[in-house]
């Protein structure tokens, strides 16, 4: 009997290695392409998409604006774009792209403070040597290496070249918050994390709550203890039994109310400005927390019950024109906004979680940025580049406190 076509692929298939049959409505996308809730290009916009994703076609329409043809794709939304049939499995890799599984998302590097350093459009551009000094201080990802007469250069996320030698490298830190889910619907809380006041000092730990008290051990910044309680005059935690810290040297995650706003078995976000610390929750019970950077002084996280309104894979984020201080950050990688240009979003440049560092917007470890960007609403499918929240899938509700603003800790900040 002679195979039919179906048949010959799935055949094809299995031999060349894959393991799923080919979707006859699959297609691979040439340009990266907007996601619309209509077929429309007025309509609701969903997010964006990968150029080279591989995604499945539920339905085609033809007109509306649309120079090739409007596809329903899986899993939602309307694209009107370029692209070309494909046999291949459509994708299921989520962006920002891991290599093996492994963070952080890439190489990431300071460019130098120097007058020499010049930053090249394009390739063309550094063969001729039409580079212009950079107008700010940069951050940036590299996505290639590139050899120009026998220099390097480190291609960016924005296309641009910039002698490799001009570049320090950074080392993204390696800190993650705890999984505080106890399984029974419990809470966990509270828990604390060691948080010297100097740069890589350890924190004592006393015998009893006096710095006059013999010191049995220390702790790396970071670790995570018990917060069992504090003493008589608030300046000491006890971490277990003979065990004590100072309290200004810890960061305390709390229980919390859940806000009238979320439902029963909702996930929510709570973030303390004052102890620098988040704590995710499922409900009533924490399942996640972790210590964050908000806003320095001079650029104050805004307190308020806010929910997320986009969550992009990556984003380079410059300051405008007028603020006091000047940067360029290429690469940010798990951005969540929530309020303007205020977002919740990983931060590569440094590893000072537990004391203000940001221009306003929450860092976290690119560790917990990760986590928590799969955990919250809207969620964004593979090979989707962003992904916008809609009246009908509004985005997760992150309460921002400010003991020093009550009042304003409780506005809502919708839209």
């Amino acid at each position: 009997m002679r195979p039919n076509n179906l048949t010959f692929v799935v055949l094809v298939t299995s031999l060349i290695g894959h393991t799923a049959p080919a979707l006859a409505g699959a297609i691979e996308l040439r340009k990266d392409a907007i996601v619309y809730a209509e077929p429309s290009k007025q309509a609701t916009e969903l997010g964006k998409i990968s150029r080279r994703t591989r995604v499945e076609v539920l339905e085609t329409k033809r007109g509306g604006g649309c120079r090739y043809r409007w596809r329903l794709i899986a899993p939602r939304g309307w694209i009107c774009a370029k692209s070309k049939p494909t046999r291949r499995e459509v994708t299921t890799t989520a962006l920002p792209r891991l290599k093996n599984g492994v963070l952080p998302v890439g190489r990431y590097g300071r460019v130098a403070k120097k007058s020499e350093v010049l930053v090249y459009d394009n390739y063309q551009a550094a063969v001729l040597d039409e580079g212009a000094a950079p107008e700010r201080p940069m951050s940036v990802l590299r996505k290639r290496v590139r050899k120009i007469d026998g220099k390097r250069f480190w291609q960016t996320s924005g296309g641009k070249l910039i002698e490799s030698r001009f570049i320090r490298k950074y080392r993204p830190s390696d800190y993650q918050g705890a999984m505080i889910d106890s399984g029974d619907g419990e809470s966990m809380l509270p828990i604390a994390w060691a948080r010297p006041r100097e740069k890589d000092a350890d924190v004592l730990i006393y015998e009893s709550p006096s710095t006059r008290a013999p010191v049995v051990s220390r702790l790396e910044p970071k670790t995570q203890v018990a917060f069992l309680g504090e003493s008589a005059d608030g300046r000491f935690v006890q971490i277990a039994e003979d065990q004590w810290i100072l309290r200004d040297e810890s960061r305390k995650a709390s229980q919390r109310t859940r806000p009238s706003e979320v439902k029963e078995n909702e996930v929510w976000i709570d973030v303390d400005l004052q102890e620098q610390v988040l704590v995710v929750y499922r409900g009533d019970v924490p399942t996640y927390a972790t210590m964050i950077s908000s806003g320095k002084r001079k650029h104050r996280t805004p307190p308020g019950k806010f929910r997320i309104q986009r969550k992009v894979a990556q984003k380079t984020m410059a300051s405008g024109e007028s603020s006091d201080e000047q940067y360029s950050v290429g690469g940010v990688p798990w951005v969540m906004y929530v309020h303007k240009t205020y977002a919740l979003h990983g931060a590569y440049w440094h590893d000072r979680v537990g004391a203000p560092r940001s221009h306003g917007c929450v860092n976290l470890a690119p560790k917990d940025a990760q986590h928590i960007y799969t955990m919250v609403q809207p969620q964004v499918p593979p090979g989707w580049i962003s992904a916008n929240a809609t009246d009908e899938q509004p985005g997760t509700l992150v309460h921002i406190r400010s003991a020093r603003k009550p009042k304003e800790s409780q506005r809502i900040h919708y839209n």
